[in-house]
């Protein structure tokens, strides 16, 4: 289960078998400036039955722990023991300025490349096969993902099996009278599995 709890309301469904001609009629159905490309909404189309229009009453905004990661890099020495080959990899040289300057995408992958490059660090005393002093630790991954404020009311379209719920965020689906489910084409008002999808 992740650490951050997303509640999420389905504002309109439709079934994915319709899609593809629901976006002809609608531009407003997964629109490119979304960050959905035609590949990955065909991906969705796959392993799901249904899509979804939803809003998140409060979404959480995350960004990494700048603060924390430099602490980090300072207690298991990342500055003085990767090498600069190392750090170029990583896309980072231990600092929080250049953090501050990092893009989103690169932010996103630091996770594990630091992972990996404490775990090539590491080295376990022969005797007791515990990790020796001088051995970097893994960060935590709360310093990847940090909490720093709520967009409300937040609406995209999305499939289920993109709200299942993970290492980060925990999904919660929520009812509310004052939001009526919207039906996208006729043949969802005669299927019997409606009510019963996540």
């Amino acid at each position: 289960m992740g650490f951050f709890y997303v509640n999420y309301i389905v504002l309109k469904e439709g079934l994915t078998a319709n899609l593809l001609a629901d976006r002809e009629h609608n531009k407003d159905i997964f629109p490119v400036e979304s960050g959905w490309d035609i590949e990955s909404i065909h991906e969705g189309i796959k392993i799901n039955k249904y899509y979804y229009k939803i809003i998140y009453p409060n979404f959480p905004i995350i960004k990494i722990d700048i603060e924390g990661l430099s602490k980090w890099s300072k207690e298991n020495n990342y500055v003085t023991h990767a090498t600069e080959e190392e750090k170029a990899k990583i896309h980072w040289d231990g600092t929080k300025e250049h953090l501050l300057r990092q893009k989103i995408w690169i932010k996103g992958l630091l996770q594990k490349r630091l992972v990996k490059w404490v775990e090539s660090k590491q080295k376990k005393d022969s005797n007791t096969m515990l990790l020796t002093e001088d051995s970097p630790i893994i960060p935590h991954r709360s310093l990847f993902y940090k909490k720093i404020e709520e967009k409300l009311d937040k609406i995209e379209w999305t499939f289920p099996s993109e709200l299942t719920s993970g290492n980060i965020y925990t999904y919660q689906r929520t009812f509310k009278p004052d939001y009526i489910t919207e039906s996208i084409g006729p043949e969802l008002s005669n299927d019997p599995e409606l009510s019963n999808d996540p």
